[in-house]
């Protein structure tokens, strides 16, 4: 089973065991195309995860720079599948 289908009933799980039903699942898909978006992020936001301690500095470093390589040698687009769900709870 693919991993966002997990998410997605996992998410869906806990809306309704808080009460929450009348859910919505929309569609948020972002393109881009060759872009250093997700480069310049893993190297201004990533420092907080590496203060968090969530990566360490290496891995950080490590994953700006094939991302930033990936980008200047093979990638011609990135699509981002992002879903938005909601919902209503019942008074």
């Amino acid at each position: 089973m693919q991993v966002w289908i997990m998410l997605l009933r996992t998410i869906l799980n806990l809306f309704k065991e808080v009460g929450i039903n009348e859910i919505i699942i929309t569609p948020q898909h972002e393109t881009a195309k060759q872009t250093d978006l997700w480069a310049d992020v893993a190297a201004s936001r990533g420092i907080q995860m590496v203060k968090d301690g969530l990566i360490t500095e290496s891995e950080r470093a490590l994953a700006e720079n094939e991302y930033r390589q990936w980008i200047s040698e093979t990638a011609m687009s990135q699509t981002m599948y992002l879903l938005a769900v909601e919902g209503r709870r019942q008074n």
